[in-house]
């Protein structure tokens, strides 16, 4: 009976926080480094740069011999939050407000039913 060895198509996600611009490649080569040691690769279409910062600062980090593109924005894991690179949040929060309004108009109903206790409602919420 021969030995397979196990397929992994898709792993999760991956954040690296550094100070520097210089550890950061470092981080990205020894990642690199140690996915091929697991036949792992890094899909440089997928993989997404954003520098934190008041001041706009242009970065090439490069992986598999690409540099990777770097962003204004970005939604970590498919969805919220938006992390943008000026830390501006004004996107989130209005997401947020749509989100909570979105939920108390649909107990509103519940709050009009006269058969419902006080006691009851109050749970709702």
């Amino acid at each position: 009976m021969e030995h397979q060895q196990p397929t992994l198509c898709r792993t999760g996600d991956i954040v690296l926080i550094v100070k520097s611009l210089e550890v950061l490649q470092k981080l990205v080569d020894k990642l690199d480094m140690i996915s091929h040691e697991y036949g792992l690769e890094i899909s440089i279409k997928k993989t997404k740069l954003l520098v934190a910062s008041s001041v706009k600062i242009p970065v090439k980090i490069i992986c598999n011999s690409a540099i990777l593109k770097q962003v204004e924005q970005l939604c970590y894991l498919g969805s919220r939050p938006i992390i943008t690179e000026t830390s501006d949040c004004h996107k989130e929060i209005f997401i947020r407000f749509g989100i909570v309004r979105s939920v108390l108009t649909s107990l509103n109903c519940l709050q009009k039913d006269r058969a419902l206790s006080m006691s009851l409602k109050c749970i709702g919420y």
